[in-house]
């Protein structure tokens, strides 16, 4: 069986169905375009006891400590109004509570910040499970996505002929500075854009 994740909203349920009829699984983030289903989500730890959970600690850098607490609720018998519109397509809800102390060096002390973010899968994975798929994927999504929407600007691109070709451009150009152990992508394009023979030096290979 194969995992489909995605963290964007909460795709239609003709999407859900068609993972579902290949047999995959599905973890999705619900956000405010579903409000049906958010205000469900919001409701069910609530009323609902945890199937299971997982606390997970990191020590992000000095000054800063962050808790992950994963929630995995069965939305089987769910009295929602709004239960019956997915139960075909969602099965469990997990909920996740992160929690992030930072340090104030003005005031001296370390300060709390809560948010929480609620998803719906098909499939039954365990608290853990469901941590690192999450946390998979955004390191996907913080490595590719965010560095071709900032770093890249792909989302002001203009190209409307063959968009596709300067796409695989992008990637084959992402590609080859992570070969390279390349860490700050956006410094060294930047280098790249000011300096011929910083280019030329860094990668003669392909001239």
């Amino acid at each position: 069986m194969s995992c489909v994740y995605s963290g964007c909203n909460a795709r239609p349920k003709k999407t859900m169905k068609l993972i579902q009829n290949q047999w995959n699984a599905f973890v999705l983030q619900v956000k405010s375009n579903q409000k049906n289903l958010e205000y469900e989500c919001r409701l069910i730890p609530h009323r609902k006891i945890p199937l299971c959970e997982y606390d997970a600690w990191r020590n992000i850098w000095r000054w800063r400590r962050e808790n992950r607490k994963v929630q995995v609720f069965e939305r089987k018998d769910c009295d929602t109004p709004e239960a019956d519109t997915w139960s075909n397509y969602v099965s469990y809800v997990i909920v996740v509570t992160r929690k992030t102390w930072v340090m104030n060096t003005q005031k001296k002390c370390s300060e709390l910040r809560t948010e929480q973010a609620y998803y719906v899968s098909n499939k039954c994975f365990t608290a853990q499970e469901y941590e690192h798929i999450i946390r998979s994927h955004w390191g996907i999504e913080n490595q590719l996505h965010c560095v071709r929407d900032v770093s890249m600007q792909e989302d002001k691109s203009r190209i409307r002929r063959k968009p596709e070709k300067f796409f695989f451009l992008r990637t084959r150009a992402l590609n080859i500075m992570r070969g390279y152990w390349v860490t700050n992508i956006a410094k060294t394009m930047d280098e790249s854009h000011l300096s011929l023979e910083y280019l030329l030096k860094s990668y003669w290979w392909l001239f």
